[in-house]
């Protein structure tokens, strides 16, 4: 496991090369309740 800082850009979906923020990501999915963004780490 790695923890990475809020302005780490990252792929928005797998589908997508957009790149957004980790702090973009919880303001758009996070709905109050813990949770856990996994990724194939680019594999």
């Amino acid at each position: 496991m790695e923890v990475v800082p809020l302005d780490y850009k990252v792929r928005e979906s797998e589908g997508s090369e957009e790149l957004i923020t980790v702090r973009e990501v919880i303001e758009m999915y996070w709905e109050g309740k813990p949770f856990i963004a996994l990724s194939t780490g680019g594999y």
